[in-house]
């Protein structure tokens, strides 16, 4: 456990490391000018909203964030949430009992496997298709994916949007947890990266506000049918909402969050430029660049750096590691890590 950190730093035991680890990928977490706006969003609103949002009287700042991302993400509606995982769990009651139901590489937020009755896992858009295809009789289909698979290092292609067949109502239900606040050019997500749907598609988005925005909460956008859906489930109705001070420099703070994207995208594309011969997995345009060299995080670690590396989403999966980047760093910290990536990569 660290006991301080600067966003690009980390104290541990009374040493300072560097650190590439976590997901605020904006550095709002540690951003002066955001918090000023925490502050100022505490002070109208008191640190902590307990109570339901089924209340008449509920502070404004909730319903004014939702306004900014149903705007952002270009849907109907949008309903905020406690947390991504309620969010998914919420979107998971949405689902009709004989309805088709296909996880295409889901976040474990999404919900277990087991309690989701018949639902169909495939890791790849050839699959994806297949097993559409093989539910001849199934009219609604519901695909639950993500935008970006940051432990994977890989984002997701489109282009099979265009084979789904015709015949079948498709339900396409996008985590874009690590997409919003980054991809697009003013962060506004995948949405602005979308094609074209289908006549027969509909899109629902749904996203943690605790990565890039470095805030409590997440976001379920889509039709207004499907919104008011959830906020008539007690599972909304009966979480407490967010704190309201963190998404008032949300709502405030969209001129700091774009000063602090255009500094990561120029770190990353510094970071791209150095790790360029090194191998490794990585998503041009995104902060995360994972490495499956044995021993490297133990290695760096000896040499002051954190990096990102754990079995992820549980105990028994995969060992994950990764450079992940935020808008705290410096350029000088890249070339330091990298240079002692590469040396490492040499010995091996």
């Amino acid at each position: 456990m660290f006991q301080k950190t600067t966003g690009r730093t980390i104290e541990i035991g009374g040493q300072s490391y560097l650190y590439f680890a976590g997901t605020s990928y904006l550095g709002l977490h540690v951003n002066v000018d955001w918090h000023r706006l925490l502050i100022e969003g505490n002070a109208l609103y008191g640190t902590h909203y307990g109570g339901s949002r089924l209340f008449r009287h509920v502070p404004d700042v909730y319903e004014q964030v939702e306004t900014m991302f149903r705007a952002q993400t270009g849907q109907e509606a949008a309903v905020l949430c406690s947390s991504g995982t309620l969010a998914g769990q919420l979107l998971r009651q949405q689902v009709p009992s004989g309805a088709g139901k296909i996880y295409f590489r889901a976040h474990p937020s999404v919900g277990s496997f087991i309690a989701f009755d018949s639902v169909k896992t495939v890791h790849s858009s050839m699959e994806l298709l297949k097993q559409v295809e093989q539910q001849e009789g199934q009219k609604e289909i519901w695909i639950f994916t993500n935008s970006v698979y940051p432990t994977l290092g890989e984002p997701s292609d489109w282009r099979w949007l265009a084979a789904l067949p015709a015949d079948k109502r498709i339900h396409l239900v996008i985590d874009d947890s690590h997409g919003i606040g980054i991809l697009g050019a003013e962060g506004h997500g995948v949405f602005s990266l979308l094609p074209s749907m289908p006549d027969n598609v509909d899109i629902t988005l749904f996203f943690s506000l605790g990565k890039a925005f470095s805030t409590p909460g997440a976001i379920i956008a889509g039709d207004i049918r499907l919104i008011q859906s959830i906020k008539r489930h007690p599972m909304w109705g009966g979480a407490s909402p967010p704190p309201p001070g963190p998404l008032y420099a949300l709502v405030k703070g969209g001129e700091i969050a774009q000063t602090c994207r255009q500094r990561l995208r120029y770190l990353i594309a510094q970071a791209e430029q150095l790790a360029s011969s090194l191998g490794g997995i990585h998503l041009k345009g995104f902060p995360v660049f994972m490495y499956e060299m044995v021993g490297l995080a133990a290695y760096l670690k000896a040499k002051g750096v954190i990096l990102s590396s754990f079995h992820y989403p549980t105990p028994e999966s995969p060992l994950v590691s990764r450079v992940v980047l935020n808008s705290s760093h410096k350029v000088e910290d890249l070339v330091q890590t990298y240079g002692y990536i590469d040396n490492f990569r040499n010995k091996g």
